[in-house]
């Protein structure tokens, strides 16, 4: 279930998928932060900000300004700012990026490759 800020008192983030859901096949276009708890199979996520929390299980395909993952990653990744794994999170497969921004912390895992990609001209 998707939740606005503040309907779990965190306010934390503008939405999330918590622990115990499922989401598979599609695409999700989402605005602010979107934590995920939960898994989410070959889906199309295209936001601001995606964060793959601790019990959070992700694959597919992701464009975002900013990734933090502290789960389980696995699939293509465009990325316009920074990525975070931390510690205990793992990042398998491909990752695409406008700044070379890449953070990963003492216990955190990645596997794949990084291309750092040109700005489009205007």
């Amino acid at each position: 279930m998707l939740r606005r800020p503040g309907s779990n008192g965190s306010g934390a983030s503008d939405g999330r998928l918590g622990e115990g859901s499922q989401l598979t096949g599609g695409e999700l276009r989402f605005e602010g932060t979107l934590r995920i708890e939960g898994v989410v199979e070959n889906v199309k996520l295209s936001g601001q900000a995606l964060v793959v929390g601790e019990k959070g299980r992700v694959t597919g395909r992701v464009e975002v300004a900013s990734l933090a993952v502290y789960g389980q990653f696995d699939g293509h990744v465009s990325v316009r700012e920074s990525v975070l794994i931390a510690t205990g999170g793992k990042f398998t497969g491909e990752l695409e990026m406008l700044r070379p921004s890449l953070s990963v912390q003492e216990g955190g895992i990645f596997q794949g490759n990084v291309k750092i990609v040109e700005p489009a001209a205007t």
